[in-house]
């Protein structure tokens, strides 16, 4: 499994407050969420959310193709390829309940998220 979210500040031209930056970084796969990229991406928007210096957060993919494919499901095929079962439930399980709390806290966001789809979305 490969890609990482990479993440940034940009200061607002008052200086004190902040655009905050999260870039999917995983173009071979369409910038495809891995487990560790949802890790990455739900442990910085919390922080985020609890920054007051940070007034919106702005969401891209790398590369030219795509926004985001969605779920890595090549990875999902693979530990389901590789694994026994009680750990390809485990592994399932722990994916969709990360994925969906992610997009839960995005849905329940008060600060302004800005999705910049293009390509693939």
């Amino acid at each position: 499994m490969t890609g990482q979210v990479i993440f940034t500040e940009r200061p607002c031209s008052e200086g004190e407050y902040k655009i905050a930056i999260a870039t999917l970084d995983n173009t071979a796969s369409l910038n495809a969420l891995t487990y560790p990229m949802l890790e990455q991406l739900n442990q910085q928007l919390e922080r985020w959310h609890e920054d007051d210096s940070i007034v919106c957060v702005f969401l891209e993919g790398a590369g030219e193709k795509a926004f985001c494919a969605g779920g890595d499901v090549r990875a999902m095929y693979q530990v389901m390829e590789s694994e026994p079962k009680a750990s390809i439930s485990r592994f399932l399980t722990d994916y969709f309940t990360l994925e969906y709390r992610c997009d839960y806290l995005i849905h329940t966001y008060t600060k302004p998220i800005i999705g910049w789809g293009r390509g693939i979305v």
